[in-house]
């Protein structure tokens, strides 16, 4: 479980320079866990670490499209009003890797 959740995380960064090597902005409008934006030119996600298992609503307005997936389990939702609902379970390891879908 360890190597799978890390496998994950390190995939994640591999995919976005932003992560590495973005700017850093702490999203404040989160139900539960800490929230941050990496913005590297086009490329922009949202990380959420600590949530609480049940339904998790984050800001990803700054990623700026109108369906955004958490890489860490593949779910898809619809953004609406610049805000996103995941539901974490105990897999999601309190973890939402958040992209664009495009």
């Amino acid at each position: 479980d360890i190597h799978a959740h890390w496998s994950k995380v390190l995939n994640f960064r591999a995919k976005h320079i932003a992560i590495g090597a973005g700017s850093h902005k702490q999203v404040t409008d989160v139900t539960a866990g800490y929230a941050f934006a990496r913005e590297k030119g086009d490329d922009k996600v949202v990380v959420v670490m600590g949530a609480v298992a049940g339904n998790v609503t984050v800001d990803v307005s700054s990623i700026g499209t109108a369906q955004v997936r958490d890489a860490y389990t593949g779910t898809v939702v619809t953004v609406s009003g610049g805000k996103a609902t995941f539901t974490v379970t105990d897999a999601n390891n309190g973890t939402l890797l958040i992209e664009a879908v495009k």
